[in-house]
């Protein structure tokens, strides 16, 4: 069983954008992809009119639900989500932090 908090980055066979799954332990927890890039430009220029999606996921043993949002509502939405009786293990501090490094990462993959 793996511990603590690790991501993985694909790109979707019809998806324009990496997608980063970030996961703590086993589980997938969350997921940030980009809409509305512009595949035709270059460096910020494809980015000009992106946004960054959040969705976040449901523990396993809490059945399968997919929260999605705007990366802007992330801290609302964490904490509204940190509320519920089926939140992960681990703070809404550290689930933060954990997806602005994810966003930079992700927004910094698609200025090639």
């Amino acid at each position: 069983m793996a511990r603590g908090f690790n991501t993985k980055t694909f790109v979707p066979v019809d998806g324009d954008s990496k997608i980063i799954e970030l996961w703590f332990g086993d589980e997938e927890w969350a997921e940030l992809e980009l809409e509305g890039i512009d595949p035709d430009a270059i460096g910020e220029k494809r980015l000009a009119a992106a946004k960054v999606i959040v969705h976040l996921c449901l523990p396993r043993r809490a059945g399968y639900l997919v929260w999605r949002f705007e990366f802007e509502e992330t801290q609302v939405q964490l904490e509204r989500a940190a509320r519920r009786r089926w939140w992960w293990g681990f703070g809404v501090t550290e689930a933060m932090a954990e997806l602005q490094q994810a966003r930079a990462k992700l927004l910094a993959s698609e200025r090639h």
